[in-house]
Order: C-alpha cells, then sequence, then structure tokens
C-alpha cells in the first residue's frame, strides 16, 4: 500500500511539472505575440492608421489579459507541485519504514526456527533474551525515526 501511494505521489508531480512547463511555453508565445502587436501598433500608429493602431492595441490587451491569467495560473501550480512533493517525501518515508512480513518471519525462523501450530516457536522465542534485545533496539530506531 505504501509502494502504492509513492507511485500515485510521483505521478501526480510529474503532471504537474508538465502542466507548469506547457504554461510557461504558453506564456512564452504570449509574449512573443504581444512583441509583435505592439509594433504593429507602433507602425500604424507612424503611418497614421489610427483604426488600425487601435486594433492592434487592443489586440494587446488582451494578449496581456491572458498573460496574466497564464502566469497566475503558473503560480498556482507552483503550489500545487510543492504540496505534491510534500505528499510524495511522505509517501517515500512510509515505504521506507513499512515491513515485510514474509521477511521478518523468515529472520524470525532463522532466529528460533520454524514455527509449528502449538506455538512452541513462540514460547523459545520469548526466553530468548537476545531476540528481546533485539526488538528494543529495533523499537528504538523506528521511534527515532518517527521523532524525525
Amino acid at each position: 500500500m505504501a509502494g502504492e501511494a509513492f507511485k500515485k505521489s510521483r505521478e501526480a508531480v510529474v503532471e504537474l511539472i508538465a502542466a507548469r512547463k506547457l504554461e510557461e511555453q504558453k506564456r512564452k508565445q504570449l509574449q512573443e505575440e504581444f512583441s509583435r502587436w505592439e509594433q504593429r501598433a507602433r507602425e500604424a500608429e507612424a503611418a497614421g492608421r489610427k483604426e488600425d493602431a487601435v486594433k492592434a492595441v487592443d489586440r494587446c490587451t488582451e494578449i496581456s489579459d491572458a498573460d496574466a491569467a497564464a502566469k497566475a495560473h503558473i503560480l498556482r501550480l507552483e503550489k500545487e507541485i510543492a504540496a505534491a512533493e510534500e505528499q510524495l517525501r511522505n509517501a517515500a518515508v512510509k515505504e521506507s519504514r513499512s515491513v515485510n512480513a514474509e521477511a521478518l518471519l523468515a529472520s524470525l525462523e532463522r532466529v528460533v526456527g520454524p514455527t509449528d501450530s502449538e506455538g512452541k516457536a513462540l514460547e523459545k522465542l520469548s526466553q530468548d533474551r537476545s531476540v528481546d534485545e533485539e526488538l528494543e533496539r529495533l523499537r528504538r530506531r523506528l521511534s527515532e525515526e518517527e521523532s524525525q
């Protein structure tokens, strides 16, 4: 389950970064288009074509508004990226702390021998001081990691 959360978080970060890059490309195109229309407005004004100059200035205003909206969208995406990256970090920590039950059982069986249906292996485990010490060490380590 932790692996699934990590994968989904990573995919979310990638999608958001891709969306931001597309929006940045859109802004660049809008800025280039603004420059072209601004030049047209100046040329029309210089040539005395007032109506063409007004149309060009109006188009500049439309482009400027679209650019401002794209900029605002990029800022929202950056906030979403930061939140998604935090979720990704949290998922990575959870994944690193997850316990593989099969590996734990195999490790215990190496220490105390194979388990049986009567629970004799568990009795032996509770009597073995070195295993208790190892479990206590693992508990302390997990506590330290959780406090970080």
